[in-house]
Order: C-alpha cells, then sequence, then structure tokens
C-alpha cells in the first residue's frame, strides 16, 4: 500500500487522523520536502505573522476522506488528506483560503471539491461564504494546491472544503473536517494582524473583533507606570527588554473605546532598537492605521 506524506506529518499522526493503525505496518512511503511540494504548489500570499511562544494548531491534516475495505488481506486503505491555511496578498489587497494535498494513501484516482473562502466580524462567529469555486484534481499528488480569494476588507477569513475523492474502482467517500481551518484577521489593505505573545509573562496581543466602532477614550497619566507596576509584580524584572526599550501597548486602541487597565495592556519594542523576541509596536500600530 503506497503512501506519500508532506515533510513535517510522521506516520503517526497520519494515522491517528485517520484512525488506521495498521498504516505503521506500511513499508512503501514516500516523504516529499518543501522544496518540492512548493515546485507542485501555487499559493499566493504571505502566511500570518507568528511570535512568541504560543501558536494555532499547525497541523497539516485538516480534511479527510478514506476509504477502508475490510475482509481483505492485505488489507486496503485508500485516503486523501488536505492542509488549510490562509494567505494574504497585501501589496494587490487580496485574502486567500489555500488547500494543500497533505498525504495520498492507496488508490486515489480523482478528487471533486468546492473550495469556499468565508468572512466574519469575529474570530469564533458565524463565517458567511464570499465566494466559492468548484474544482477536481486527477491522480493528486501530495503539494498540489487550490485557493480561492476575496478583496480584502477588515474582516476574520477562514475557508472551506466539502467533496468527494473517487478510487480507480469507482468507488467514493466524502471529504469531512478534521481540525478546524485555519483563520486569520485582515484590515481593509490586506494586512494580517500578527500573533504575538510576550516571552516573560505570556501576555497575548488581544485579537479584536472586526467591527470595533470609533470612540475616543482618554489616555490616562499613570497608564505606563501602573502597568510596569503590575508586571514586575506577577512576572518579575523584565529579562528579555529594558523599560526605556519599549512603549505601553493598548491592544485595544484608545480611538476604539479601548481600556486603560492592565489586561488592555502589553509591552512592544520602540523603533531603533533590536530584540529577537519582542515585536515592534509600529508594526501593530500601522495595522490599525487600516482598520
Amino acid at each position: 500500500m503506497p503512501i506519500s506524506i508532506a515533510e513535517g506529518i510522521s506516520l503517526e499522526e497520519l494515522a491517528e487522523a485517520l484512525d488506521e493503525p495498521r498504516i505503521l505496518e506500511s513499508k512503501n512511503v514516500t516523504i516529499l520536502g518543501k522544496e518540492e511540494i512548493r515546485s507542485l504548489s501555487n499559493v499566493v500570499g504571505e502566511r500570518k505573522k507568528v511570535y512568541g511562544a504560543k501558536k494555532d494548531d499547525d497541523s497539516k491534516i485538516d480534511y479527510v476522506a478514506k476509504e477502508s475495505v475490510k475482509g481483505v488481506q492485505p488489507f486496503i486503505i485508500n485516503a486523501i488528506a488536505f492542509d488549510h491555511y490562509m494567505t494574504s496578498d497585501f501589496g494587490n489587497g487580496e485574502v486567500y483560503s489555500n488547500i494543500e494535498v497533505s498525504a495520498v494513501v492507496g488508490d486515489v484516482a480523482s478528487v471533486s471539491f468546492t473550495h469556499s473562502i468565508t468572512r466574519s466580524n469575529y474570530e469564533n462567529g458565524s463565517y458567511k461564504t464570499s465566494k466559492s469555486k468548484s474544482s477536481s484534481m486527477s491522480n493528486p499528488r501530495v503539494g498540489r494546491s487550490h485557493q480561492v480569494y476575496a478583496n480584502s476588507d477588515t474582516a476574520w477569513w477562514s475557508g472551506y472544503l466539502t467533496g468527494t475523492f473517487t478510487s480507480s474502482k469507482g468507488t467514493t467517500r466524502s471529504i469531512a473536517e478534521l481540525n478546524g481551518p485555519e483563520k486569520i484577521l485582515t484590515n481593509t489593505l490586506g494586512d494580517v494582524y500578527p500573533d504575538y505573545v510576550d516571552p516573560q509573562s505570556n501576555i497575548e496581543l488581544i485579537k479584536p473583533d472586526a467591527n470595533l466602532v470609533k470612540k475616543k477614550r482618554q489616555r490616562e497619566s499613570n497608564y505606563r507606570s501602573n502597568f510596569i507596576n503590575y508586571y514586575e509584580l506577577n512576572y518579575g524584572r523584565p529579562q528579555y527588554f529594558d523599560w526605556t526599550e519599549v512603549e505601553i501597548h493598548h491592544m485595544i486602541p484608545l480611538e476604539y473605546y479601548g481600556s486603560n487597565d492592565v489586561d488592555n495592556l502589553i509591552p512592544l519594542l520602540k523603533k531603533g532598537y533590536s530584540n529577537d523576541y519582542i515585536m515592534y509596536h509600529h508594526e501593530v500600530t500601522n495595522w490599525w492605521n487600516n482598520y
């Protein structure tokens, strides 16, 4: 039983995703490296920026379809798995939902599917379809990809995949969601809001809703000193920066009625300083300038 998988996927992960431990017995496994996959892919745009220790689930098995033939020796399983991720082409103002074949097991002759890009005002809200495309792949290989794009806007974006695979004998199986598809937040220009976690305190940069309304709140004169006292009391003196090197950033801006309370504040690096661990303040403020 031949198995092709993308670099970064283990047989154990594939066996768990397909709920088929007998995959571990296979002696015919081909692993495709990143360069070979890149040559097969037509992905446009950049993926979201991730800083710090905390990352979203980065599984490469987000959608699967499988067929197990019982009662035969040797056992037969036919399956295909897809990775889903979002990219944004900041220069052209376009946001993309991408699917990429991440594993092929056994006999998969073709795949027919509908791929949609979806949007919402809220990261965990209800997503509505912005655009859909129907397509197919004959003899799909690991690394083959498909994408759907929409014009950029301030929104949370994700995607969805439905369809079937067909074996050479004509049997079909539906594609099912296994892990949730990736989500990103962009502004009107298509710039992706970054993921960031302060490396010492684990304070996470708040991810805003996409429908905030401007309402100015005044800056309190002691917000910086209050935050410094709070940080050192709870997390100790900073080990990754000096207080003179950072701005105390309002994660929800005062222009959108963000609070001066410590739970809306995070230290970010000033221009002119270099640091491998702390994100620059201007990267976030530039994003908000086009909210």
